[in-house]
Parts: structure tokens; sequence; C-alpha cells
């Protein structure tokens, strides 16, 4: 007989065709760390904080991550890479209560590779501060297949491998920021909103395609390089904004760029275009409210 660490700890055990409950929770947590190789943060304190918009820090510099009254969907899909729209299940409070966290680690690695660790120590914590258990699966939905235009020609990358060991000196005042390979920074000018993203792989860029559209992205471009991107776009929010109180309808927006998909088109010599797919759903089945410290 295999019993897998899921089972264990959902508590339930089959012998010979039937099912038997087990209090075997205590158990199931040493199997459990004993088979997980994931990398855990050095410290963590979880907070419950009031209700109010909640912001996310994958990091305030090497070795810190911090998140600020956001609702444990909000974290839950940024630790496992998903849109809160794929994740299903769990009480009401999972979508409305606000927990900051701050957690500290070692904080070596290129940026990137701080990051993907940072998220696979999120992880951890909360399947061991939350109790968080779930499984996956896939479900028919509306998603944007991403293709190259005719014209089409991503720019060539032009950035810095980033090195631990000769790690370059910083830039002289009034000078621009290095342009380490791997980075995307999100950024306002005015109404709108920019990206500046340097050295990035499809596959990094459309995780932030997800996020800014709320769908799933499939890769069409065939594209197996690195590239740079620079968008300035007029967020669809700001597109569809509703009509005053009176009736009238809103202002135009000034100085406002072009639209995502437009800007996407103009610049990069992509498109995004509508599809049905099978998108994949983490179904939570366990998540408790932490114990705060």
């Amino acid at each position: 007989m295999v019993i897998t660490p899921y089972d264990i700890t959902q508590g339930v055990i089959m012998i010979k065709g039937r099912f038997f409950r087990a209090a075997l929770l205590s158990a199931a947590a040493a199997i459990l760390s004993a088979q997980d190789t994931r990398p855990q943060f050095d410290v963590a304190s979880i907070k419950p904080s009031a209700p109010a918009p909640g912001r996310m820090f994958g990091s305030r510099g090497p070795g810190m991550f911090n998140t600020e009254n956001m609702p444990v969907k909000a974290i839950i899909a940024e630790a496992y890479g998903v849109k809160q729209f794929q994740i299903s299940g769990g009480p009401s409070w999972i979508d409305s209560d606000g927990y900051t966290i701050t957690a500290k680690t070692s904080g070596e690695g290129a940026p990137k590779e701080r990051f993907e660790k940072m998220m696979l120590m999120l992880q951890v914590l909360l399947e061991d501060r939350f109790q968080l258990r779930f499984h996956r699966t896939t479900k028919e939905m509306p998603i944007y297949a991403l293709t190259v235009a005719k014209s089409g020609k991503l720019p060539t990358a032009d950035c810095v491998q980033f090195d631990e060991k000769n790690r370059p000196a910083p830039p002289a005042p009034g000078q621009p920021p290095i342009r380490f390979c791997g980075n995307i920074r999100g950024g306002r000018s005015g109404p709108n909103s920019t990206l500046d993203a340097s050295g990035v792989t499809t596959a990094d860029f459309i995780r932030w395609l997800g996020n800014v559209t709320g769908r799933t992205i499939v890769d069409k471009t065939g594209f197996t390089g690195t590239f740079d991107a620079k968008l300035e776009y007029l967020p669809e929010m700001a597109q569809n904004a509703k009509p005053m109180g009176d009736g009238a309808p809103p202002a135009p927006v000034e100085n406002a760029a072009p639209s995502l998909f437009t800007a996407l088109q103009e610049r990069l010599g992509l498109k995004l275009e509508s599809e049905r797919g099978p998108v994949e759903i983490l179904v939570i089945d366990r998540v408790e409210r932490p114990t705060e410290n």
C-alpha cells in the first residue's frame, strides 16, 4: 500500500478498497517536512491587519519579503504563480481578511533567482502556518493566445547578467540604473501604466501579461530567446470609466496612451487573440487562520 502525503494530511487512508479516517496530522507534518526540499524563510512574522487596499512586495531589498494587508487568496496566487480567478473553494475570509507578513532570508543570488526562491519559501509558509492544502484540476475558460504580428520583431536584449561574485559598481549620480537581465518593472506615467523589462523570456513576459489582463496566456510566438520590452498603455479600467452621476459622459483622459493591445502590436509586434482553452484551477481543500506572532 502506498500512502501519499496528501492522503495523510487529509487524515484518509484506503486499505483493501475501504477508506479509513486516521488522526495522523502530526505525523503528516513530520513526513512532509522530511520530504520537502524547498527553501524556507529564516524568520517570518504574520499579523492580521485592518481592511484596506493591500500591497504585495516580492522584496524590499535582498533577503526581505513583505506583504501589507493582503488577502490570503492574493498571497496564494502569488506564491503558486496563478491568478486569483484560478483559485476555487475555501472560506469567504480568504478574500476579505488582510495579513501583513514580514520575512527574512539570506538574499543571495540574482534578483530573479531571489524572487523565485522567495515564492517557494512563501509556499512553505502558507502550508505550514495557514495549513493550506489543495489539489489541481483544469477547466475550459476564455484565454489569450500571444502571437507575432506580420511585421513583428522583438527588440534584442541589452542587459547585464547578474554575477554574485563580480557585482558591477553602482551607477554614478544622475546615471540610469543598471539593467539586469530578467528584471520586469511596472510603473505609472500620469493616467497610463508602464512596463520596463530587460532580457526577459516569453514565459516571464506572459506571467506579467496574465496579471494585467486577468487571463491565462498561451505562447504561440515560437520565440525562444530573450528580449527587452518598454510599453506605455492606458489600463482598461481607465478606458471604461463610468459616466458621471448626472448622466454626462466621462471627460476624455488627457495624455492617454493607446490600449495594451495596441501598444503590444505597435511597440513589440505582438498580438493577443481571444480563444478558449484549458485553464489550471487550484482547488483549496483546507486553509486556516494562522495564530498571530
